[in-house]
């Protein structure tokens, strides 16, 4: 059968050829009539194996049946129609192939006789398109319950943390610095429950003098910095650690983090090792002065016995007496001085193992002066004086031995280094023993005064007189054993004063 001619107007001819979209035209018997270009690119017919032929060769063999049933009702009802609504459908290409179309239906009648025109579209591309979208928002879906999921098991899993975190405690502040969060072993010690501190302000915690050195370190946080700083709240140290919280969503920071842990136990133990390290310092200290005065205050004495021997062997066989006799005595001081040295040397030993023990007794001390004064005599000289001014008790309760080597010390010091007249002050009553010992020498220099009580230390003024830098410590310890107070005021090229006050045990 030829193909049926429409018209006369080529225009329409050129339309529906040049359709992108696939356009065939049936008869009331389901026969082809017509197609354009598009049918025969989409299904891969040409024209002549179409026309003729029934609409079910481009139908998949599952249809075909049920399409025959389709088209006779449509015939009986004919109308503009959408195929496949709410379903899908497919053609079946010569080939073989399967594929999704979309098919519009519109019906006409020329002369006298009724056709069915079908608009039919390849939606294949679409379809994956379709799919591919699917499969994409499925895959999304997936990933978004998984971060769900796992958004809550890490809530869950912090607050865990948080609720458990050793000796400190996690939480959270908003802008206005109260709790939005708050949980940490430190809270159930103290039985702090974390709801209890939700919109109280986290600055409560602390006195007017931490407060406002706080609230300056938060309102670093607030701009964005990382900040740490030790806090101290009811005797224990916390070092807290702040981050600023910043969200994608939020141009400034709104919420910081704090972590605060107890560490009270490092510090002390800090501390420990820092005296431990400073006790090590000082004792390295005391041994490299010990050995500097030992190599220069015994070494001089030992020096002269040495050349004294050997001129008292000299003049024995000169029979010189007098000569003799000096060397003797030169010989008998040095050993003194080195008795004493080493006695002082022995005492701090003493002190420092906590060997000596305070013996009270009732004690003369205007006598025990005067027999303190008769000892150093010999340190006096012709021409200066040793001044008294006793005032109160002279009978107290006292431990003499202590008491007198205190003196001694003191004494000694004054007139070593200085050539006029000493002058010592005493007010004893029944309470309190104050005693003052002045001298116009050569007074302790401002630089060298903070370290006037450490052992083996000696100004440098003082550098060239002869001492072991161990009287006035020896003197600190007792003082301290009697549970007194020593003290001083010196001006270098004026004099020095020290001051003693030992209360009374009645």
């Amino acid at each position: 059968m030829e193909e049926k001619k429409f018209g006369h107007i080529d225009v329409y001819k050129l339309i529906f050829e040049s359709s992108t979209e696939g356009i065939l035209v049936c008869n009331k018997e389901g026969e082809i009539k017509m197609v354009n270009e598009s049918i025969t690119r989409i299904f891969g017919y040409e024209k002549e194996e179409l026309i003729d032929n029934k609409i079910e060769i481009l139908l998949p063999n599952e249809y075909k049946k049920s399409h025959v049933q389709n088209r006779y009702s449509y015939s009986k009802r004919p109308e503009r129609k959408q195929m496949g609504a709410g379903r899908d459908l497919f053609g079946l290409k010569k080939n073989g192939d399967k594929f999704p179309i979309e098919i519009s239906l519109n019906h006409m009648t020329i002369e006298g006789e009724f056709f069915v025109m079908a608009l039919l579209t390849d939606i294949t591309t679409r379809k994956n398109q379709e799919i591919a979208i699917h499969d994409l928002n499925a895959e999304l879906e997936l990933k978004v319950d998984e971060r769900t999921k796992k958004l809550k098991e890490n809530q869950v899993l912090f607050s865990l943390i948080a609720k458990n975190f050793p000796n400190g405690i996690i939480c959270v502040l908003n802008k206005e610095l109260k709790f939005t969060f708050a949980e940490g072993e430190e809270l159930t010690k103290s039985g702090i429950k974390s709801k209890f501190l939700l919109e109280k302000s986290y600055l409560d915690s602390f006195n007017k003098e931490n407060r406002k050195e706080v609230e300056e370190k938060l309102a670093r946080a607030f701009r964005g910095e990382v900040v740490s700083f030790d806090i101290n709240k009811r005797s224990s140290v916390y070092q807290a650690h702040v981050v600023p919280l910043i969200y994608e969503t939020d141009s400034e920071v709104s919420q910081i983090l704090i972590v605060e842990n107890n560490v009270t136990k490092i510090k002390s133990i800090e501390e420990k090792m820092k005296q431990s390290l400073q006790k090590e310092k000082e004792l390295s200290e005391l041994k490299s002065q010990f050995v500097s005065m030992a190599s220069h205050e015994f070494r001089t004495p030992l020096s002269t016995i040495l050349s004294s021997i050997s001129l008292i062997e000299k003049y024995d066989q000169l029979g010189n007496d007098e000569k003799k006799k000096s060397h003797f005595e030169k010989v008998k001081k040095n050993i003194r001085n080195l008795t004493s040295m080493l006695n002082d040397t022995l005492t701090i030993s003493r002190i420092e193992e906590k060997m000596i023990e305070v013996n009270l007794e009732v004690v003369n001390i205007y006598k025990l002066l005067a027999e303190v004064i008769a000892e150093t005599d010999g340190l006096k000289g012709e021409n200066r004086e040793i001044i008294i001014n006793f005032a109160g008790e002279e009978n107290l309760k006292l431990d003499q031995k202590i008491m007198k080597v205190v003196l001694a010390n003191v004494l000694s010091n004054a007139l070593k280094y200085s050539d006029k007249d000493v002058v010592v002050e005493v007010a004893a009553t029944k309470e309190e023993l104050a005693i003052s010992v002045a001298d116009k020498g050569i007074g302790i220099p401002e630089v060298a005064q903070a370290k006037l009580f450490d052992r083996f230390y000696r100004a440098e003024n003082a550098a060239n007189i002869q001492g072991t830098g161990l009287g006035l410590n020896i003197v600190k310890s007792y003082i301290s054993l009697l549970e007194g107070e020593l003290t001083f005021k010196s001006r270098e090229n004026v004099g020095t004063t020290i001051f003693i006050k030992i209360p009374i045990t009645n």
